[in-house]
């Protein structure tokens, strides 16, 4: 509704863009209100489409400035079609995101590989959330969902890999932050997460930087029950790994028996 001036950048415009999104996720959980939502997303990304094309080189400086704003760019630059989408999914609208991945199953990855630390920008709104929040968990959720679609967490954009990013951030909280990220962790490690990562980070806040994997983090950061659940997380995926491998093992000698007689 709003007049095509009206989306220059720096205009107000795009503060309200933000604050929909924020309401949008409730929004989101509603079953009355999904398919308006929906709607709705459609006719914003075809809004605003033109304007990210007419303002790209400053809408990409702004990125360059304002490094929470992941999802305006990735490793091949600013792609307007895939904008409202990337900011759908961090900003955890779960239910609107997990239809449009069921009916493109390339969508995943191509969101994925548009957002730059998109993991990162989940574990950061994990870490505002708070107990008794009516989003609580939304972001868990839409891990679960990115995982689900084949995900990894051991690949990145622009070198580190997404855990290993995750992992050096969190090194910079505190015990009761990394809590809320806890079932996050597991999701991630359930999903292949490196046990064995080498990880840079600096201990005193202030010192200097040393190397550390992230078994030896986890075990620093939790207590020894909750560490025990991660590391029998790992053991119990490197057995499923192994039971598999021998089964495409007896699967490729069925087939070369089978070959053999006819």
């Amino acid at each position: 509704m709003a007049p095509r001036e009206s989306f220059a950048p720096y205009t107000q415009i795009w503060d309200y863009a933000f604050h929909f999104f924020l309401y949008a996720r409730q929004v989101d959980r509603n079953p009355f209100f999904q398919a308006d939502l929906a709607s709705m997303l459609v006719h914003l990304q075809a809004a605003l489409t033109p304007a990210f094309e007419k303002y790209r080189g400053v809408l990409s400086q702004w990125y360059e400035d304002e490094h929470s704003v992941y999802y305006l760019k990735g490793k091949d630059g600013l792609e307007p079609d895939l904008v409202i989408m990337s900011a759908c999914v961090c900003f955890g609208i779960l239910n609107f995101v997990a239809e449009k991945f069921a009916k493109e199953p390339q969508l995943c990855s191509r969101v994925t590989n548009h957002v730059s630390s998109i993991f990162c920008f989940l574990m950061d709104s994990l870490l505002e959330e708070y107990p008794g929040d009516p989003h609580e968990y939304s972001h868990t959720s839409m891990l679960e969902l990115l995982l689900a679609h084949g995900t990894d967490p051991n690949s990145g954009l622009d070198g580190p890999s997404e855990w290993r990013k995750m992992l050096e951030e969190l090194a910079g909280t505190d015990d009761a932050e990394r809590l809320k990220c806890f079932e996050a962790i597991k999701l991630l490690l359930r999903h292949g997460a490196d046990f064995e990562q080498q990880c840079t980070y600096d201990p005193e806040l202030g010192g200097e930087k040393v190397e550390v994997k992230a078994n030896a983090l986890l075990r620093e950061w939790f207590n020894a029950d909750q560490f025990g659940v991660l590391e029998d997380i790992v053991k119990r995926r490197a057995s499923k790994t192994k039971k598999s491998q021998k089964i495409s093992k007896k699967m490729r000698h069925l087939k070369l028996w089978i070959n053999s007689k006819k």
